[in-house]
């Protein structure tokens, strides 16, 4: 019976092993960043290894061997909608319905994915031939 109960013990002994986690954030606004990179350093401290794909760098953060980080050269949202929308000035979009402004967000999310998914160290990641069990969350 102590047997039993000491391999029951030793199976659990790897529950508490930090994930390996990709966290994709193409998002070019801000103020989404401040809540993401709160979650990112947690996860860190925590032991987590975090590869963090991100328009805004956490490098100056030293955050530890831990943390792998793919910057993104900051995707400029506003030229596409101004084009888009025919304007010099988020304040001549105020009236527009919400119809609108949701298919103006799809047209932002998928934009800032495209410039995301062509970056170099995402395809290389992509096309990585040992990635089979090197994230274990993505």
């Amino acid at each position: 019976m102590i047997l039993i109960i000491k391999l029951l013990l030793l199976s659990f002994m790897g529950i508490g092993d930090g994930a390996r986690i990709l966290a994709p954030f193409f998002s070019p606004t801000p103020s989404h960043y401040m809540m993401t990179n709160a979650i990112i350093r947690e996860l860190v401290k925590r032991g987590h290894e975090v590869t963090f794909i991100t328009p805004f760098s956490l490098a100056k953060e030293n955050l530890g061997p831990n943390y792998r980080e793919i910057l993104l050269h900051h995707y400029d949202s506003w030229e596409d909608v101004s084009a888009k929308m025919n304007t010099k000035s988020a304040l001549d979009m105020i009236d527009l319905s919400g119809m609108t402004h949701m298919r103006l967000a799809q047209h932002i999310g998928i934009q800032s994915t495209d410039f995301a998914l062509a970056h170099p160290g995402v395809q290389d990641l992509i096309h990585a031939k040992d990635k089979i069990g090197k994230f274990d969350l993505n």
